[in-house]
């Protein structure tokens, strides 16, 4: 979707209105519980607005029925859609009474009603089984926000006088008005626990707790900073989350109104906040393209996601916490399924740092050592202690004035190679902290690698996509080829040595990207066999045994391949921007890193998801360079991101995927 500045602008104004791990010491560890991880795609139900409205339309609230089985989303083109999951067609579309942006969307009396709040104040209740008007509610003043109590009879509005304004429900359907409560000073959100008698307000800087049914204060405090923009109370009432303009997230304890967490990960306004029903994770959502998971039980950021959205301005969990409503500014409106229990989402158990602070280019584990080596960017090679994560060995290096392009790191451990811009390609004795050889490879390499014996190094890329193979004891070259009309990307050893696996795309005749994965003697350059499809292939991985060849590419689409090159299967796997590493950790277990920072397994026999890792932190794109797998110790290290920023994350693959 392309929109202009002046209505992102303008929606971005409406939205801010409404709105040490256990393995190392023998034990391993639980499987989470929580709602921290979601299928890749909107399995339960996605729906695409009209073509002629896509530009113009933001989903402002939605909101699930008790039971999970009903959507109610209201638009900002005062649109109402009622929807089943289980039926592609809406069940109502009620578009005769609002005519500005809606508010809130709010099931209430046991899903047979529904109240619509408008940016006007305009409150209409609706029969939900019959898609019609049942009556319009006033209060004394303009409301700005809704909450329902427990019983779902009871509705509470917050009005601009200031006052709360409260109507109930009884059995026959019949709205009745209640006394108003004056408030000693405006607010502008509400938000109510669904399992107590919570009620919290908020304005700018400022909160407030009451509790049902006569609604008096029972704690009130502020929040110094940018004004608040999102709150949501737990369905137990035991804590509160507050969003802020500046990308804060604070959490609170109801009962003491002391702030529990603190944190300053969204890069824009929080637009959204959900807890899960048992108030142990929080999601949140901003003025961008990803949602983020909190572990309230340890206060750490545990996942992050992109949900396909410009920006996201709802967030709903069902009361099952089986489906995530997630909708914004798009022409997408999706529910996303649950994995509960999310064995498959594997949190990160260490996250290191280069000691420069510097985005890393490559790492791999040393075998027989209790260390990893990383090679950041900027003149220094470092060696990790395994269980503390601290710098053990720091090895500077002169780059000179070219900037690092790619990096690889011996399967010993004692070279490292670094790819400049410039075209110069540097081998470095990592222990001696001297460069033992100099290549030029104009006008610069795309990809690199070491054999299996440390004693090679294949260059790929550059002007007319040259290879290079170069003996590292002498630094002689032992041959070089051009594949003419290739852009090369990727470049891998068979796990004998013998040959070369190289990976990227030509144009065909009509002008359409092909990938082309072929297969180089290492002995003489000769090409042994090729293979091509729709794509462009960025990297190219072999399994230990060298029984599968697997490529992947801009399209997030994985390729299988025999010893033979002959395409055995194919499978898409997400994520935007595609695949940037591929490692296959044995004959079927496939590692696959993704540009926006995503890392996942699956397992290349079937395409099914195995597992699912924290991500790197979302600042633009931050792409993993480098992935690696200790077998003894079912680790797996992965690296990339961005100068001070988070780089690395270490996993523990636990019994329930490590099989």
């Amino acid at each position: 979707m392309i929109m202009n500045a002046s209505l992102f602008c303008r929606f971005t104004a409406l939205i801010l209105l409404t709105c040490l791990p256990n393995h190392l010491s023998g034990q391993e560890p639980s499987n989470r519980r929580e709602p921290v991880e979601f299928d890749r795609t909107p399995t339960v139900w996605s729906w695409e607005l009209p073509k002629e409205v896509v530009d113009e339309t933001a989903i402002f609230d939605a909101s699930f029925s008790s039971d999970g089985q009903l959507v109610a989303i209201g638009d900002s083109l005062g649109r109402i859609m009622i929807r089943r999951l289980d039926n592609i067609e809406p069940l109502h579309t009620l578009n005769d009474e609002h005519n500005v942006p809606i508010r809130h969307v709010r099931f209430i009396n046991n899903d047979r009603l529904l109240a619509t709040l408008d940016l006007d104040g305009k409150l209409v209740i609706w029969n939900v089984d019959e898609g019609s008007k049942l009556t319009e509610l006033t209060a004394d003043g303009k409301l700005q926000a809704l909450a329902v109590g427990k019983d779902t009879t009871q509705l509470v509005g917050l009005s601009d006088q200031p006052a709360l304004c409260r109507w109930s429900v009884n059995p026959n359907s019949e709205i009745m008005a209640g006394e108003s409560v004056p408030l000693d000073q405006p607010y502008r959100l509400l938000s109510a626990s669904e399992n107590s008698d919570v009620l919290m307000l908020a304005g700018d800087n400022d909160w407030q707790q009451r509790r049902w049914p006569s609604l008096d204060v029972h704690a009130k405090g502020s929040s110094n900073g940018p004004n608040i923009s999102a709150l949501r109370a737990s369905p137990s009432g035991n804590r509160f989350a507050l969003g802020r303009q500046d990308g804060e997230v604070l959490v609170y304890d109801v009962r003491s109104g002391k702030q529990e967490f603190r944190w300053r990960k969204h890069p824009t306004a929080v637009t959204c906040l959900t807890f899960s029903q048992s108030g142990s994770t929080l999601l949140s959502g901003c003025l961008r393209d990803r949602i983020r998971m909190w572990d309230l039980a340890t206060g750490e950021h545990v996942n992050d996601r992109d949900v396909g959205l410009p920006l996201v301005t709802v967030l709903q969990l069902s009361k099952d916490d089986q489906k995530l409503c997630v909708a914004g500014m798009g022409h997408d409106i999706n529910v996303f399924g649950v994995q509960v229990p999310s064995e498959r989402f594997i949190p990160a158990i260490r996250r290191p740092k280069a000691s420069n602070d510097k985005a890393v280019f490559a790492v791999r584990f040393l075998l027989g050592t209790d260390e990893i080596a990383v090679v950041p960017k900027f003149g220094t090679m470092e060696r990790l202690d395994l269980d503390a994560m601290l710098v053990s060995r720091c090895t500077e290096i002169v780059p000179g004035n070219d900037r690092l392009k790619l990096a690889a790191i011996s399967p010993d451990g004692m070279l490292t190679a670094h790819a400049y811009q410039s075209g110069n390609v540097r081998v470095i004795d990592s222990v001696q902290s001297k460069v033992v050889w100099e290549f030029k490879h104009p006008p610069s390499a795309d990809a690199i690698a070491f054999s299996p014996d440390s004693k090679q190094l294949a260059i790929a890329g550059g002007h007319g996509s040259t290879i290079q193979l170069r003996n590292l004891d002498d630094g002689s070259l032992l041959w070089s080829d051009i594949t003419a009309g290739q852009s090369l990307r990727g470049i891998c050893f068979a796990t004998d040595g013998q040959s070369v696996f190289t990976g990227g795309h030509k144009l065909d005749a009509e002008n359409r990207h092909l990938g082309v994965l072929t297969h180089w003697s290492a002995d003489n350059g000769n090409e042994i066999s090729k293979a091509q499809s729709k794509d462009i292939y960025a990297s190219v991985a072999i399994s230990p045994h060298a029984t599968r060849c697997v490529t992947g590419g801009v399209s997030g689409r994985i390729c299988v391949f025999d010893q033979d090159l002959q395409r055995l299967r194919m499978f898409d796997v997400g994520g935007r921007g595609g695949i940037h590493r591929l490692k296959l950790i044995d004959e079927r277990r496939l590692l696959v890193a993704t540009y926006k920072g995503s890392l996942l397994m699956v397992d290349v026999e079937t395409g099914q998801e195995l597992a699912r890792f924290e991500p790197l932190p979302e600042n633009r794109q931050m792409p993993f360079r480098s992935i690696d797998y200790h077998p003894k110790n079912n680790l797996i290290v992965a690296a990339g991101g961005y100068d001070n920023r988070e780089t690395m994350r270490v996993y523990y693959l636990d019994e329930t995927v490590k099989k």
